[in-house]
């Protein structure tokens, strides 16, 4: 097969630059393809598959990222994009280190809306990185009287793809919370500042308490602990919520674990009713969606890929 590394995916200025994790991700890949059957092309016209980085919405159809997805989509290419890895704030605070040097694979999207190719994985790989990074699954929650916790998130990133503005939808998204409950609702700002204010989202509304912002992207395991459900568009933090045993609402199909959580938020108050049992084979799968740049070098991994193509 042709392989492309897409690198006009990846921010201009970090390109060229190995100590980036991005770059270094590509950089690993590259070594990785060297090691098969499989051959690196170098335009988009001979390539079978193009390895990307991240994905487009509607509110940025011009940045050269998106250009270059939307064309390998209308040529039909079969794209395989990275993204940061699920189980990301673990890692982070195990290694105190707002970088984890580990991706998700997902073909087609890096979002909900893509294949991670990872059906019925064996348990191994997910042992093996709960107990290197220090988490494990948690028991259910079924306390219909702890907060709510809603994880925001910004229009700068490309999980929300709506064209209605974000404070909007949260807003409204707050208006059917209180349809079903009164319990106190958490905000959590998304590390990077979105362009309104979090208070337009919760004017009009009452019982809400704000949490500081957190960039460096590890304090929401200590957030989530005493919540009993969290609701998000499509925040990848879904991920470790579930893991925590928090009955976990996504409502966006761009939410990378979108397919497990809850979609309905009548069931906010029925939270007896939600069904744990698929969980472990679930975290087995997810280890399966994300891997170190060191394993991007192995051609076992590229070969693991390209015979699920």
């Amino acid at each position: 097969m042709n392989i492309l590394l897409d690198f006009t995916t990846i921010k201009a200025a970090k390109r060229n630059d190995a100590s980036n994790p991005i770059t270094a991700a590509f950089f690993a890949l590259m070594e990785g393809i060297k090691q098969t059957k499989h051959k690196l092309v170098a335009s988009a016209q001979e390539a079978d598959c193009v390895f990307v980085f991240g994905s487009i919405t509607k509110r940025k159809p011009d940045t050269e990222r998106a250009k270059s997805i939307q064309s390998h989509r209308r040529n039909n290419k079969k794209i395989l994009s990275l993204d940061s890895a699920l189980f990301s704030t673990y890692i982070r605070r195990h290694l105190q280190s707002s970088e984890t040097w580990f991706f998700r694979i997902g073909l087609g999207d890096c979002t909900g809306e893509g294949n991670f190719l990872n059906e019925n994985a064996p348990r191994t790989r997910y042992e093996a990185l709960s107990k290197t990074f220090n988490f494990s699954m948690c028991p259910p929650r079924r306390d219909n009287t702890l907060p709510i916790f809603f994880a925001l998130q910004s229009e700068k990133g490309w999980t929300y793809d709506e064209e209605e503005p974000y404070y909007q939808w949260a807003k409204r998204t707050i208006g059917e919370i209180r349809n079903h409950t009164d319990r106190t609702i958490i905000l959590k700002p998304h590390p990077n500042t979105d362009r309104h204010p979090i208070e337009w989202i919760t004017e009009g509304h009452t019982n809400i308490k704000i949490l500081r912002q957190d960039p460096s992207r590890r304090d929401i395991i200590d957030d989530l602990r005493g919540v009993g459900a969290f609701v998000t568009h499509s925040s990848s933090a879904a991920c470790e919520s579930y893991v925590e045993g928090i009955p976990t609402f996504a409502l966006n199909k761009r939410c990378v674990v979108y397919n497990t959580c809850e979609k309905d938020l009548s069931k906010i108050n029925k939270i007896e009713t939600i069904n744990w049992l698929d969980r472990p084979q679930t975290l087995w799968n997810w280890a399966y969606t994300s891997w170190h740049v060191n394993e991007l070098k192995n051609p076992a991994l590229i070969n693991y890929y390209m015979d699920r193509l």
